[in-house]
């Protein structure tokens, strides 16, 4: 287990009203993400629970790492969907592809696990 993962309700309370600047996001949304993993991973849950969080996890990226399967991808473009499938749990996501500022991906769980 990761020694940080007691400590992480105590790590939140500190740095909670810690102003960390940002202009598109907050810097303090990296902050909260990495403790929501922490968190997550002393519930013992699957890191795609971390997905639907921020808009960073690129589906390709994930798959070239192992972590996810892509299953489907609408035509591609700056606008595009995936099917993706966690390579642990078999969780499957709706991710949209999208762009601003910067090219995002939101995740979205279906609650079906393939083979299941």
């Amino acid at each position: 287990m990761d020694p940080l993962v007691p400590h992480a309700a105590r790590i939140r309370r500190a740095t909670e009203k810690l102003d960390l600047g940002g202009l598109i996001r907050p810097n303090s949304a990296n902050v909260d993400f990495a403790l929501t993993k922490l968190e997550h991973r002393g519930q013992g849950l699957c890191w795609c629970e971390d997905y639907p969080g921020p808009l960073h996890w690129d589906p390709e990226r994930e798959q070239n790492e192992g972590h996810v399967r892509i299953v489907s991808t609408s035509e591609p473009g700056w606008s595009m969907t995936y099917e993706c499938e966690c390579t642990i749990c078999g969780r499957v996501f709706d991710v949209e592809q999208g762009d601003h500022h910067f090219t995002w991906w939101r995740w979205r769980p279906r609650g079906v696990k393939r083979g299941t």
